[in-house]
């Protein structure tokens, strides 16, 4: 799932687009939607505990850094 670069970066609103394309309701039970800072806009479905088990500042963050420095 892509999300749009150029829109202010909501964790909540990728989310519900995200559920919104993959046909869900919300959020899988025990899944996590990962902003991908390798693929800024890119969401990706993810294990919750696996994404926990992994400290990090995520895309949102790099989406914003980008926004920011134009």
């Amino acid at each position: 799932m892509t999300v749009s670069k150029t829109a202010k970066p909501s964790r909540v609103r990728d989310c519900y687009m995200a559920n919104q394309h993959a046909g869900h309701v919300r959020t899988p039970k025990g899944f996590t939607w990962h902003h991908d800072g390798a693929n800024p806009g890119t969401l990706q479905l993810v294990d919750s505990s696996m994404h926990n088990a992994f400290p990090h500042s995520g895309g949102v963050s790099v989406i914003k850094e980008q926004l920011k420095n134009g």
